[in-house]
């Protein structure tokens, strides 16, 4: 089997990329990937939100996130344990997917919970309260209910920006 994509009713011509390593077929996380999520069917371990299109996975999305890390140069353990030394945290660590593309991801939980939904920083418009859990409003004008506080949300936010501006400051103005 593999990746099953589900096309946006609107949208003709557009396809989730994905890539064959070997007999399995892997998601290729893009500038339009703008969530990843558990799901618990029988064969798919991943729900895949891109801007037009939602995909599932046969792979978890830890095992999504650590190939695209590693076809990118570094393995998931590598980029954790760089992002560990900027913020000085050791959980719930944002993740620089591809930061030349700006392609940024963060959890919103324990990695190891299942309620743990990957989202895409650069997608997000704007969040709000919404009773115990947060809306979460993306660039595409769809939303997401999340089960996390407003606070909790607002300070992985504010990570995955540390993460953005130390890369920025390598490859830009270190340089000089």
């Amino acid at each position: 089997m593999g990746l099953l994509i589900i096309k946006h009713p609107f949208q003709t011509n557009f396809r989730p990329i994905y890539v064959r390593k070997g007999e399995e077929m892997f998601y290729k996380i893009s500038a339009k990937t703008q969530a990843i999520m558990n799901v618990d069917q029988n064969y798919y371990k991943a729900k895949i939100i891109e801007e037009d299109a939602v995909a599932y996975s046969p792979f978890t999305p830890v095992k999504l996130i650590d190939y695209n890390c590693t076809e990118n140069g570094a393995s998931l353990d590598g980029r954790a344990q760089t992002v560990k030394k900027i913020l000085g945290i050791k959980s719930k660590l944002p993740i620089p997917i591809l930061h030349q593309a700006g392609i940024y991801m963060f959890p919103t939980t324990s990695v190891k919970n299942k309620d743990c939904i990957w989202l895409s920083y650069y997608h997000i418009k704007k969040y709000v309260q919404h009773g115990k859990q947060a809306m979460i409003y993306l660039a595409d004008n769809s939303s997401i209910l999340i089960n996390i506080s407003l606070n909790q949300l607002d300070l992985q936010i504010k990570r995955t920006s540390q993460v953005i501006a130390y890369f920025h400051y390598l490859n830009f103005l270190k340089r000089k």
